[in-house]
């Protein structure tokens, strides 16, 4: 017999994984269980039997299946299922345990790598973004005259998109940096 699958589109940002597990453990709970993950579109099947726990890494340095050897057999050892990965992240999980926390990193340190590594390429996208930015804002102004373009109904709004990505961006960014401090500071 073969589970029915089912797709959820789902928006999430990297700074806030944390509730993205918590939201397929939910779904773990009702039976619906991560099957394929996606950007935006993940798939599940149906199995009422099993309850999962899921937990995602983030290892952009390892999205080729040749590089996930040791890293995948590693957390295989302490009993996690790699699900697979998509734009860097890797998706694990491992039954469900009553009264156990289950968690991929158990050491502070490993914790810590993990939030710089998150940090980092959101700095990445910022910085890229706000060039982005600079460089739509000055081509648009200086093309407006000579196409004709509404500065309120095309370039203001093209703008906006810009800039709210990069306030997006930066708040993911200092998120991080927060998560960073705190643990830092209990060294």
């Amino acid at each position: 017999m073969h589970a029915k699958e089912t797709k959820r589109l789902v928006f999430w940002v990297n700074w806030n994984y944390e509730k993205r597990e918590k939201w397929f453990d939910r779904m773990s709970a009702q039976g619906l269980h991560l099957q394929q993950p996606g950007l935006f579109l993940n798939t599940f099947v149906r199995d009422d039997q099993v309850r999962y726990v899921y937990r995602l890494d983030y290892q952009p340095q390892l999205r080729k299946p040749a590089l996930q050897g040791d890293y995948v057999t590693l957390f295989q050892d302490a009993g996690w299922e790699h699900l697979g990965q998509c734009a860097g992240w890797h998706y694990f999980r491992q039954p469900w345990q009553p009264g156990r926390e289950q968690k991929l990193y158990t050491d502070r340190t490993s914790l810590l790598q993990h939030y710089k590594r998150i940090q980092h390429v959101l700095g990445i996208l910022l910085l890229a973004e706000i060039a982005v930015l600079g460089t739509s804002g000055t081509n648009l102004l200086i093309v407006m005259p000579r196409t004709g373009l509404n500065l309120w109904l095309t370039v203001v709004p093209v703008l906006a998109v810009y800039a709210a990505v990069v306030v997006l961006l930066g708040y993911g960014w200092v998120k991080m940096g927060r998560k960073i401090n705190t643990m830092e500071s209990r060294e």
